[in-house]
């Protein structure tokens, strides 16, 4: 623009001085050397000196050689002088620039034309794009453009990369070094329209300054990962306000839901937004893999009760079978009875809703009626509502008539003082003291108990004496039912039932399960009578080999920060005695199902690692093992079940414990594989 501006107030002088001349002679002019634009040139010959050297033209004394015109009134009008030649349809002023729709044009070098369009979009997020006539096209950047949404970044928008967010030193700095944990996140198998399974990604601070969380957003196809934002809503997008801080050693939780509407496999990406400078803007990727199945199926045996002519006054009784058809757990919601249904009609024992009922697995429902007149019809129909999607309200019919005459049967009672809720390992006592006859005394006793799904309950010192012991070893809810006989053998007219619950008393309580399908008697015991696999629990100070492959020491059979069968009440917490934060194996098990439990009283902060190791299978092969964490009294994780063959070290859990909160999250490697080490070398 500035050479342009030189030119054009030359051309002037020149066009001043030749209108001066009387003669028109432009000899005398002075000229101006610019660069051949191309245009024209016939007008041009040889070398001259003076206006006598070109008969046919001009002679420029400063190109030294004869040319058309050296000034416009050379041209004939409209035409202007340019570089010694005359050049027509002059549209535009070179090198100008202006804005049209499409974007910026600029005149050529000669002025007879406007360039092709100029899109002013740079491709910069962050700028503010516009065409400005004069100038052309302007980029300015807009650092509004770049807000995050945190009061804990600098946010800014560079003109060539774009946006910027630089952590702030009060919210963590740049020292906090982000592990998530685990690496990538696996949900069980979910049948579309059931209760969506959630899971925990721990994020730990591993380096040695404060690390802050600001933002988590999960991206997939579905959608059909989502966050948790408590207490229940199912989000993509989380933003933290005020942002999470972790201190080094400690960590925070990010919950998700797997809700899949069809089946097949799924797969997404959790995107954790952080202060951690060894991360590319501090981001953090976890892979998320879920798997839609076939529907589950609950069904009830019978399918509808018929109890025909009963007595009236008197409680009678019968039993339905609610098992799992199907290949996925099926969660019962409740157990009511539909409006209208008759009064006399009841529900006498059921496990308390809510519950779960895993692949097999099998509960009684134990419904009476106490027909009030004889020759009156009752009925009732039972809702079982559950996770089943093809029948989440399952109706159980129940019919019954009342009957004239005097009932014979005996009544059975259950006496038992211990409380709907105990503590697991603990003796209770049950009775049938109460149970009487209607026509003879009570002279037989037939007790059953049904437990959790692994557990194998027994009730001691037999089933058929009339008083018993139950030690509930697994945690959840158990279901005793009695029936009694008299002296002349009639059956009670009911069966009678308790439900309690075993619920650990400790803040963090850890259970192992397993399940060996060779094994065709895991109730049994003795050793040798069922696969050996023991429970570890170890503190993420643990040394150790890295067996695993996962970059970590991994600090199982730690001669003091493990705690295991062959390191059943270790001491590693504080040294005052009246603080309770060692760990103990409350239950160790080398016969076979287990189970194998851990427990602290009152955990010190921090993270804790789970384990288990396949000792010995005694023959009976591979084994299924699952895993339960509990924190102050209520699950906090569990596992699928997970395939071990002797000699494997499943690392399968990570706990962290905050003073707010336990949270248990499974452990997966880089590529969502469970992290297996084979043939671990253990201690005899």
């Amino acid at each position: 623009m500035r050479s342009f501006a030189v030119l054009l107030a030359l051309v002037s002088m020149a066009s001043c001085s030749s209108a001066g001349d009387s003669t028109g002679n432009a000899a005398d002019a002075p000229d101006v050397r610019v660069e051949n634009d191309g245009v024209g040139g016939e007008g041009r010959s040889a070398a001259c000196k003076s206006q006598a050297d070109c008969p046919d033209g001009y002679c420029s004394l400063l190109l030294g050689e004869c040319v058309e015109c050296t000034v416009d009134e050379h041209c004939k009008e409209g035409a202007t002088c340019m570089s010694g030649t005359c050049v027509e349809g002059l549209v535009c002023t070179p090198g100008e620039w202006t804005c049209k729709t499409e974007g910026a044009v600029q005149c050529n070098s000669v002025g007879t034309a406007w360039t092709e369009a100029e899109s002013c979009d740079d491709g910069v997020e962050c700028t503010v794009d516009s065409c400005v006539g004069g100038s052309g096209c302007l980029h300015s950047p807009d650092d509004a453009l770049c807000q995050d949404e945190s009061d804990c970044t600098a946010d800014a928008c560079e003109p060539e990369t774009g946006c910027i967010h630089e952590p702030l030193p009060e919210c963590g700095g740049k020292g906090g070094l982000a592990d998530p944990s685990p690496a990538s996140l696996s949900f069980p198998p979910t049948v579309p329209g059931q209760t969506p399974p959630t899971k925990n990604v721990l994020i730990s601070n591993a380096g040695l300054d404060n690390l802050t969380l600001f933002k988590a957003e999960v991206e997939d196809p579905g959608p059909v990962f989502y966050l948790v934002e408590p207490p229940d809503a199912l989000v993509s997008k989380l933003v933290y306000d005020p942002p999470v801080v972790i201190p080094p050693g400690e960590g925070a939780s990010v919950t998700l839901a797997f809700q899949p509407d069809q089946t097949g496999e799924f797969n997404g990406t959790l995107t954790l937004f952080t202060s951690d400078p060894s991360k590319e803007g501090g981001v953090l990727i976890v892979p998320l893999i879920g798997k839609g199945v076939a529907d589950n199926c609950i069904a009830a045996t019978p399918a509808e009760l018929v109890f025909g002519p009963r007595e009236v006054g008197v409680l009678h009784t019968l039993d339905v079978k609610l098992s799992n058809c199907g290949d996925g757990l099926v969660p019962i919601y409740s157990l009511e009875f539909e409006q209208g249904s008759s009064p006399e009609i009841e529900l006498v024992a059921a496990l308390t809703a809510p519950f779960d009922l895993d692949v097999g697995q099998t509960t009684t429902i134990t419904m009476g009626v106490t027909p009030s007149e004889p020759g009156k019809s009752y009925s009732a129909k039972l809702i079982v509502k559950n996770g089943s999607p093809k029948t989440p309200q399952l109706g159980i019919p129940v019919t019954a008539e009342g009957s004239t005459g005097t009932a014979v049967c005996p009544i059975a009672q259950i006496q038992y003082t211990g409380g709907d809720i105990v503590h697991p390992q603990t003796p209770l006592a049950l009775s049938a003291q109460g149970s009487y006859g209607l026509s003879a005394p009570v002279a037989g006793w037939s007790w059953s108990v049904e437990g959790p799904a692994g557990a194998y309950p027994a009730l001691t010192p037999s089933a058929n004496v009339m008083e018993v012991q139950l030690v509930p070893a697994v945690c959840g809810q158990y279901l005793v039912h009695l029936s009694v006989t008299d002296s002349q053998g009639h059956k009670s007219c009911n069966t009678a039932s308790t439900v309690i619950k075993a619920t650990p008393k400790q803040d963090l309580y850890v259970e192992l399960l397993w399940d060996t399908p060779g094994d065709t008697n895991q109730a049994d015991s003795g050793l040798g009578k069922g696969a050996d696999l023991d429970l570890h629990l170890a503190s993420a100070l643990a040394e150790g080999p890295d067996l695993d492959g996962d970059g970590t020491p991994d600090g199982w059979f730690d001669p003091v920060l493990d705690c295991h069968a062959g390191n059943p009440t270790p001491k590693w917490g504080s040294a005052d005695p009246q603080v309770k934060d060692d760990p103990s194996l409350l239950a160790a098990d080398n016969d076979g199902a287990g189970p194998e439990a851990v427990a602290i009283q009152t955990p010190a902060e921090g993270l804790y690692r789970i384990g288990v190791h396949y000792r010995n299978d005694y023959g009976f092969g591979t084994s299924q093992a699952r895993l339960a964490v509990y924190g102050n009294e209520g699950m906090v994780g569990v596992t699928a079940p997970v395939g071990l063959v002797p000699g494997d070290l499943w690392y399968a859990m990570d706990v962290q414990v905050s003073p707010v909160s336990i949270v248990a999250a499974e452990v997966f490697g880089p590529l969502g594989q469970r992290i297996i080490a084979a043939n671990y070398p253990a201690p005899k």
